[in-house]
């Protein structure tokens, strides 16, 4: 939306060599290579890219709580994100 008039904005998808609209169906993810080559991609090329947006966490197994000090029960602890990512997840323990 425009934000001076409020009218709406299109955004066109044209073919730079045919000049026609491409219908999104049509449109491929792409790649420019350093040598200037453009290598098109498809979903089985990203399906093993590790993804840093992703915002879940995997969790792998917990300690039974006799393997854990007495110490460590007093304290709060937090599972940060890198840097670029979002705030601190505040990981919540239990007795």
């Amino acid at each position: 939306m425009h934000a001076v008039d409020g009218a709406g904005i299109r955004q066109r998808r044209i073919c730079e060599a045919e000049g026609v609209e491409v219908p999104y169906q049509e449109v491929a993810r792409s790649y420019e290579a350093p040598d200037g080559r453009t290598v098109v991609l498809n979903d089985s090329d990203l399906a093993d890219l590790p993804l840093p947006g992703v915002k879940t966490i995997e969790v792998l197994g917990f300690l039974p709580s006799d393997q854990i000090g007495p110490v460590a029960w007093d304290r709060s602890y937090f599972l940060g994100v890198e840097e670029a990512g979002a705030r601190p997840y505040r990981l919540l323990r239990t007795r």
